[in-house]
């Protein structure tokens, strides 16, 4: 092989490396975003949380003060808000897992291209080392025309 195919190969590689690392960026980019979004997520799901427990605390201090037709009443109004907390809840608790999920798919992406790096790092230390070893050569080649062209003289 040719030092040209050589120099090619490492250009190729280096190309890549800085494709790789901007897709790294790029996947951190997301992490971070992802990590916000679910504090953001967090946050939300306690303030609902607090909201909820607050309106049924004054909701059962309401019904037991009136009648037992508006008791008989918060009973089926009970099950009700215990429902759509369990489904506030579940969804929630579905998107932070799906958040959660993307961030482990990311990670994976990210170590790919890490392992991907360190593939083109070597083959450009091997290409380097074929460049010397052809420029050894090259040299040898040259001291011994020298010599022999010395001898013809």
């Amino acid at each position: 092989m040719s030092k040209g195919f050589y120099y090619s190969r490492i250009s190729y590689n280096e190309g890549q490396i800085v494709h790789y690392n901007d897709e790294i960026s790029q996947k951190r980019q997301i992490i971070s975003n992802l990590e916000s979004l679910s504090q953001s997520i967090y946050t939300s799901e306690e303030k609902a949380s607090e909201d909820f427990e607050a309106r049924y605390s004054n909701y059962e201090k309401m019904s037991c003060s009136r009648s037992r037709r508006i008791v008989s009443m918060s009973t089926s109004l009970n099950a009700n808000l215990n429902s759509v907390a369990s489904d506030v809840g579940s969804t929630f608790s579905g998107i932070k897992k799906a958040i959660l999920s993307k961030i482990e798919k990311c990670e994976d992406d990210i170590r790919c291209y890490e392992q991907s790096i360190a593939s083109c790092e070597g083959d450009i230390s091997y290409c380097r080392e074929q460049i010397r070893l052809i420029e050894e050569r090259e040299e040898e080649e040259k001291r011994e025309r020298e010599r022999q062209n010395q001898c013809l003289i």
